[in-house]
């Protein structure tokens, strides 16, 4: 069986990486891509770029990224996420930078596309509805796209001329129709947004009897984010809203 883990907006939550990683090493899933935004809102930037960069066999770029090493204007920022990525900018060890600076914007891997916003805007846009994602399917070849960006677990399936799918709640496990093509989002490792704590990833899955994508949720000590916050002097919003997975 071929198997492979996607993690994506990782943002700087080191429990919450660590215990997505931690999963995919005790469910023997060896291979990782994560689709960008390492860093941003959370105190343990460097930390999260190198156990990425050590885990992941693909890791594209992401606009938090970006910005924190200067690719991108940190001005497009206010409030919170502002104040988190002109903290991060300045927390960044050499080794984080050229890491960062490293990722591309889109790649291949093992046959699936990886982008972190969208197929025809990869640090922008936000695919969350079937009208943007039909328009996107014409941006890539492969039969499978993977992303990230809005931090909403999410599968969108074009078949023919149509595409069909939206959000997905909870642990789900979907098949892979083979005469289909899929854009889907794993959803967030360190910032979920859809009103569920629990850190998100997804394991796609390949063998005699088909292709499908288990959709995992996980708790982890999100406890443990509250005072490396208050001690980088970051806002406390930061660390309330994951509680709230909002």
């Amino acid at each position: 069986m071929t198997a492979l883990g996607v993690i994506s907006d990782v943002h700087g939550n080191l429990p919450a990486l660590e215990a997505a990683l931690a999963f995919l090493d005790q469910t023997g899933v060896k291979d990782v891509v994560c689709c960008g935004d390492v860093v941003g809102y959370g105190p343990w930037p460097n930390d999260c770029v190198e156990r990425v960069a050590a885990r992941a066999g693909c890791c594209v770029l992401g606009n938090h990224d970006a910005a924190a090493v200067g690719r991108l204007q940190a001005g497009h920022w206010s409030g919170a996420a502002g104040a988190a990525l002109r903290w991060t900018a300045a927390e960044l060890s050499e080794a984080s930078r050229a890491f960062l600076n490293a990722r591309p914007e889109t790649a291949e891997h093992r046959g699936h596309f990886v982008v972190h916003g969208s197929p025809r805007e990869p640090l922008w846009e936000y695919l969350t509805d079937r009208w943007t994602a039909y328009a996107n399917f014409h941006h890539f070849e492969q039969a499978l796209g993977w992303f990230g960006h809005s931090h909403l677990p999410t599968v969108f399936a074009l078949r023919g001329g149509d595409v069909q799918g939206g959000r997905i709640a909870g642990e789900q496990t979907v098949a892979l129709d083979p005469g289909a093509r899929y854009l889907i989002n794993p959803g967030s490792v360190g910032q979920p947004r859809d009103g569920d704590g629990r850190l998100a990833l997804a394991v796609y899955e390949e063998d005699a009897a088909g292709r499908r994508v288990r959709f995992c949720r996980l708790a982890y000590p999100v406890e443990r984010v509250a005072a490396p916050v208050r001690a980088a002097g970051l806002p406390a919003s930061l660390y309330n809203r994951l509680k709230q997975g909002r």
